[in-house]
């Protein structure tokens, strides 16, 4: 592979890893997740985490 396409962030290996991550970090930081317990959090980073 070219490495322009490598340093390139459109055809960066983990963008969509990098997306999901802050979806995550947002939801996280929502007021709905702040009125949550505990375990509720840990379930939602479970299922979404994988």
């Amino acid at each position: 592979m070219n490495v322009a396409y490598l340093n390139s962030s459109e055809f960066s290996f983990f963008t969509n890893t990098r997306e999901q991550l802050e979806q995550m970090i947002t939801q996280l930081q929502s007021e709905q997740q702040a009125n949550s317990e505990q375990g509720d959090v840990e379930q939602y980073i479970k299922i979404q985490g994988h």
